[in-house]
Parts: C-alpha cells; sequence; structure tokens
C-alpha cells in the first residue's frame, strides 16, 4: 500500500466535513493532520510540512491565509470560494502559485454544466445569446442564518453575491467567456441590518453574451438556468433540463410559438451538488498524487471571478 497522503484542515464547520465525506467515497488512503487555530500556522510543523491543505474556513479568512502559507507551504492548497472577498486582498492572488492551488469551484465539475455542454454539442442551437440564472431559497429568515457568519457584514460584505452567487459567475465565464463589464445591485430584503442577502448581477461578455444573476437568501425557492441560444433554449429548473428547437416553430397562422421540447433529462440539484463537489475534490487529489499543476485556465478564470465579484459598478 502506497504511503498516505497527509491533509489538513483549516477550517471545521460543515463544509470540510462534506469534504471529507468525499475524501471517503473516493477512497482516498490520507491521514489527516491537527490544525491549532490558537498557535500561528508558522510553528505548526504537521501542517507545514503536509501534502495538502483544504482551506474551508469563512470567507474573510482566506486571503490571509493564503498570504501565510504562500511564505512557509510548499504543499498543494484547496481554498473554498471566493479566493478572497475584500478588494484590498485581489492582489494576493496575483503573487501565490496558483499551479500548485485550486478554488473550490465546484459547478465546474457539476452534471448541471456537463449536461448543457453535451446539448450544445449534439443540438445545432448556435452561439449563446444570453444566460439567465435565479437560485434563491429563504435561509435569512431561519434563526441559524443570523449567527452564521454569512450574515455579519464585516466577515461577508457581499453576503449571498460571494457565498452563492459566485458560483454562477463562474459558471457564466465557462459558458461564454471572458467578462467586459459588469454591474451589481446588492439589498438585505429582511431588512435585519445583516449583510445583503439578495444580489442582482449583470454581465457583459467580450463577445456581446449578456448573463443576469438573481440570487437571494430572502425570497422564495427557486433553482433555474436558462440559456437563450441563437436557434433554441436550454432550460434547467432544479429537476429536469429541457431543450426548445428548432427557432423557426410556427403555428398554422404563420405566427411564432414556442418551440416543442426535443429533449428532457432528469436531473435532481441535490444529487448534481453533491457530484460536483466529489469530481472537484477528485480532480485536487488527482493533481495532488501525481505531483502536478492545475491549469492555468482555471486559474485564471479564479482570479476573473474573484475580480467581476469585487470590481463591479454598484448600482
Amino acid at each position: 500500500m502506497s504511503k498516505p497522503l497527509s491533509i489538513g484542515f483549516i477550517g471545521n464547520g460543515s463544509h470540510a466535513r462534506r469534504v471529507r465525506d468525499a475524501l471517503i467515497s473516493l477512497e482516498v488512503h490520507y491521514q489527516e493532520v491537527e490544525y491549532d487555530r490558537s498557535s500561528p500556522i508558522s510553528e505548526q510543523v504537521g501542517i507545514i510540512q503536509s501534502d495538502a491543505i483544504f482551506i474551508t474556513s469563512p470567507n474573510d479568512t482566506h486571503g490571509s491565509y493564503l498570504e501565510q502559507l504562500h511564505q512557509i507551504y510548499n504543499g498543494y492548497i484547496y481554498c473554498e470560494k471566493p479566493p478572497v472577498n475584500r478588494l484590498i486582498e485581489l492582489s494576493i492572488l496575483d503573487t501565490i502559485d496558483m499551479t500548485r492551488c485550486f478554488f473550490g469551484f465546484n459547478y465546474r465539475y457539476s452534471p448541471i454544466h456537463e449536461e448543457i455542454s453535451s446539448i450544445r454539442n449534439e443540438f445545432d442551437l448556435g452561439p449563446i445569446v444570453t444566460i439567465e440564472i435565479h437560485c434563491s431559497y429563504p435561509f435569512a429568515v431561519k434563526p441559524e442564518y443570523l449567527g452564521s457568519w454569512k450574515s455579519d457584514c464585516d466577515r461577508s460584505p457581499l453576503g449571498v453575491l460571494e457565498n452563492l452567487g459566485v458560483h454562477f459567475i463562474d459558471m457564466s465565464i465557462s459558458f461564454a467567456g471572458s467578462i467586459q463589464t459588469s454591474s451589481l445591485h446588492l439589498t438585505n430584503i429582511i431588512n435585519n441590518s445583516r449583510a445583503p442577502d439578495t444580489a442582482t448581477l449583470s454581465l457583459l461578455h467580450a463577445n456581446g453574451t449578456t448573463s443576469n444573476i438573481f440570487v437571494s437568501y430572502a425570497t422564495s425557492y427557486r433553482n433555474n438556468i436558462y440559456l437563450t441560444l441563437e436557434r433554441g433554449d436550454i432550460d434547467y429548473d432544479g429537476n429536469k433540463i429541457d431543450v426548445y428547437s428548432p427557432r423557426e416553430t410556427f403555428n398554422f397562422q404563420g405566427l411564432s410559438i414556442r418551440p416543442p421540447v426535443v429533449l428532457t433529462k432528469e436531473l435532481d440539484s441535490e444529487i448534481a451538488y453533491k457530484e460536483s463537489l466529489r469530481e472537484c475534490v477528485k480532480y485536487f487529489i488527482q493533481v495532488v498524487a501525481s505531483g502536478g499543476e492545475f491549469e492555468s485556465e482555471l486559474s485564471d478564470r479564479s482570479k476573473e471571478v474573484a475580480s467581476a465579484m469585487l470590481v463591479s459598478r454598484k448600482i
């Protein structure tokens, strides 16, 4: 049996548990190195000498940990999204070794992303015209929200955008390419003087495609990703994907009507999330085990996502 990987976790909340579950399901042979929050990282030999570190701590700590580890650590880092959540920290991403640092935008590995990409290859739908994303659930009305760092303006200044919306910025870039301009509107619907619980982000991509992302912890549940393409539409509602085509669909009077559904695929969003996290961790561990480097395209996109989130024109 090969020597187990030594892995440390900075942060021990619910997401750390989900990552550990993914490691177990992947049958990763590893030994966990304990991290002591009360001691400086520089004094923790086991952490410094570990093969990999998962940063699963609150968003406001990511930048500091990345900066500290850059000075003293030669292993691999898996940092949860977002990479940083303050504009002043954005430059940190230009100083760390991105070939050995990976950010947990797990929607990149989601079956949802894979199915939409496959459909675009299978059907002659043409280029994407616009992407509309609506993802919401009433987390902010629950008592545990007020006790969570996600509702703290100091720890999570962009609120729902940096915790939920950031995934869809990454997805939009994946589908439509780099961002030219962006505008952002943040609000607090519950009006509890906490972090923004609702966000609308509009993106103009360099190729002319637009993306509109609405995320909320304060409105009723909805999970919808809608791609309007030149010759058809792709609609995901959290349970299934429908493909509408062809564009040239008319009634007997010659009036335009909605195209028929030419394909339906069942795809549960909860199952897709678990699978996406598992695949994300799998890719990370494969690079660690092989001593390789992370793809530069993923690193560049992580920087662009952080920039789009932090530099957007506020409206």
